[in-house]
């Protein structure tokens, strides 16, 4: 999918309350395992690097492709700041 399409509707998400507004506050990487992305992007395929993610305030998890999680950690805190967090920086390294 199309970054920009993607970035509208993981924001769409968010807005919608589709997706959690609150900080990751445990990360794991791992490699797929045929779970559809929480952003919407299609299966986490076996042979891709996943992100689930504890997400504080609504203590749920999500899983999502790396490129999935940027996104996702960009537009929730670009619409409500760092909500649930204390500061530090959850991007994928």
């Amino acid at each position: 999918m199309d970054k920009y399409l993607l970035q509208r509707l993981v924001h769409r998400r968010i807005t919608e309350r589709r997706l959690p507004v609150g900080r990751a506050v445990g990360i794991h990487q791992m490699w797929g395992d045929g779970r559809l992305c929480d952003a919407g992007e299609g299966p986490l395929s076996p042979n891709e690097r996943a992100v689930v993610a504890m997400v504080s305030l609504e203590w749920m998890s999500i899983h999502l492709h790396v490129d999935c999680y940027e996104i996702w950690d960009a537009e929730r805190s670009a619409l409500f700041g760092e909500i649930g967090g204390r500061g530090e920086s959850t991007h994928i390294r």
